[in-house]
C-alpha cells in the first residue's frame, strides 16, 4: 500500500478528472490559444452577521478561482501568469490575477471574471484554432 500523499495525490487527480471542463489558455493578445483544462470554483462568502429576527443585512462576496494541473501546464509549455484569459464558453472568461502557492500536483489562480463584452468575441472550446493559412499569391502567365 502506498503512502498517504500518494493516495492523495491519486484522489485529486480522479477529482480533476470527473470535474474538469474544456477552456483554452490566452497568454496575451494576439496570442495562440493552447487547449487545456480547468476546474472553476466559484465560493460566495458571507460578510456580517445572519440575523433574520433584526433583519441584519449579509453582503456576499465572490472570489472565483481557476485550479490547473501543474503537469498539463508543463506539457504544455504554458507559463500561469497575471493577466493571461482563460476563455470556457461563449460569455464565460477569466483573468488570472494571482496564484496561491503551488499545491503538490496544482496550482490554482484567484481570477477576475470578464465581463460579457470583455469576454464577445474570444475563442471558445470547440472553435477551430488552427491559423489560417495566408492566401497564395496570384500569378499570371504572360
Amino acid at each position: 500500500m502506498g503512502n498517504l500523499r500518494d493516495t492523495k495525490r491519486k484522489a485529486r487527480r480522479d477529482l480533476h478528472e470527473r470535474a474538469k471542463i474544456p477552456a483554452l489558455f490566452i497568454s496575451a493578445p494576439g496570442e495562440q490559444p493552447v487547449e487545456i483544462t480547468v476546474r472553476v470554483h466559484t465560493k460566495n462568502d458571507a460578510l456580517g452577521l445572519k440575523d433574520s429576527e433584526n433583519g441584519l443585512a449579509v453582503r456576499r462576496e465572490s472570489k472565483p478561482k481557476l485550479l490547473f494541473m501543474r503537469d498539463e501546464m508543463a506539457s504544455k509549455s504554458i507559463v500561469l501568469k497575471r493577466g493571461a484569459v482563460v476563455s470556457v464558453e461563449p460569455g464565460e472568461a477569466y483573468r488570472l490575477d494571482n496564484a496561491d502557492a503551488p499545491d503538490d500536483i496544482s496550482i490554482t489562480f484567484f481570477v477576475t471574471v470578464m465581463s460579457a463584452n470583455e469576454a464577445a468575441g474570444l475563442p471558445v472550446p470547440g472553435d477551430d484554432l488552427e491559423p489560417a493559412e495566408p492566401d497564395e499569391p496570384e500569378t499570371t502567365d504572360g
